[in-house]
């Protein structure tokens, strides 16, 4: 959750870089699809960025068909360009995307 001005904004990822935060949407095409919601997803991707956030937005053709050749390298390099994640973590400072390290899991 990260306050902006008078607004709550509810982020599906946040990653905590040394230099900057991502904020990572996986943007369903039933929501987001809809043109009445593109002009309150600009508002909200500004108001972030505004306060410090770069946002990534992945729709459901790209987290299904496209996760391991585009999705996981395109958080790397911009986790990367922001000086890696904050020390002190669990994981390491720097995201190397080689397959076969990343696979697509399936809930069925």
């Amino acid at each position: 959750m990260v306050k902006v001005k008078r607004k709550t904004y509810f982020l599906d990822f946040a990653i905590y870089c040394v230099n900057g935060k991502i904020d990572v949407e996986t943007d369903g095409d039933t929501w987001h699809a809809d043109k009445k919601r593109i002009p309150a997803d600009n508002e909200r991707d500004n108001d972030l960025q505004t306060v410090g956030w770069r946002t990534l937005r992945f729709n459901t053709h790209h987290l299904q068909e496209k996760m391991v050749e585009y999705c996981i390298p395109a958080i790397a390099e911009n986790i990367n360009k922001l000086g890696g994640l904050e020390s002190g973590k669990l994981v390491a400072p720097e995201i190397k995307p080689e397959p076969p390290q990343w696979q697509q899991l399936s809930l069925f």
